[in-house]
């Protein structure tokens, strides 16, 4: 099956369609649409991120798959869904996203609304997440914050300088440019990103309280899933 929308990049269509299904079979885990959003912060964020720094995250509490076939497919998948994110934004004029919901994936020009509001919060999840972000980039960032209508624009001065009193058509034109908009991100903080430091790289023993927040043992918990991936 061809990829979607993505020319040759790493994620098939029917791959990331089992993998919109499968975040989407537990609510506890972080749906597809809010998930892009959420890697496409963290690799435009000033800081290097790895695999073990957000997938706990994006996964939730749940480790019902750790003892199970699931764990080494899903982790398969998460990858190279991080892996596709991080071609779009470094090879493509502008990024294309991507978002799920009911059985079929969205690039932005079809998208349910709501869909691109969960793309939007998952992005502003990713800025907190990381954190370290400057406030000329922060201020990049404000067509995400109203499309995930965190930042409500009515009766405030619009980018024209015009107070708003209907932000229908500055919500359409912030839909239209949002792609532009994430691309710009990633370039103003790649030259800093080149020279950062990973967010951390804390060695968790074999007996010691996993990291995930379970209070199991590492050993009990996310080491399997860690195991199985490598």
């Amino acid at each position: 099956m061809e990829d979607i929308l993505l020319g040759d990049l790493d994620i098939t269509e029917e791959e990331a369609l089992k993998l919109g299904k499968t975040l989407a079979h537990n609510t506890e885990r972080m749906p597809l649409s809010v998930l892009h959003g959420f890697l496409t912060a963290l690799l435009s964020s000033p800081y290097v991120t790895k695999l073990d720094d957000w997938v706990f995250y994006a996964l939730g509490e749940d480790k019902s798959f750790l003892e199970k076939s699931e764990a080494t497919e899903i982790l398969d998948l998460l990858l190279r869904f991080h892996n596709s994110t991080a071609k779009s934004l470094l090879c493509e004029v502008t990024h294309r996203l991507m978002m799920y919901k009911e059985d079929r994936l969205y690039m932005l020009e079809d998208a349910p609304e709501e869909e691109i509001e969960r793309w939007c919060e998952g992005y502003l999840e990713g800025m907190d997440f990381v954190g370290g972000w400057d406030d000329d980039v922060v201020a990049m960032t404000l067509p995400i914050g109203v499309l995930a209508n965190q930042f409500d624009l009515i009766g405030k001065p619009g980018p024209d300088g015009i107070i708003v009193k209907d932000d229908a058509e500055w919500r359409k034109f912030y839909r239209e440019i949002l792609p532009e908009v994430t691309k710009d991100i990633y370039c103003e903080l790649y030259e800093q990103r080149e020279d950062a430091q990973t967010i951390k790289d804390i060695k968790t023993g074999r007996n010691d309280l996993c990291p995930c927040g379970s209070s199991l043992k590492y050993k009990k918990c996310c080491i399997n899933v860690e195991e199985a991936y490598h």
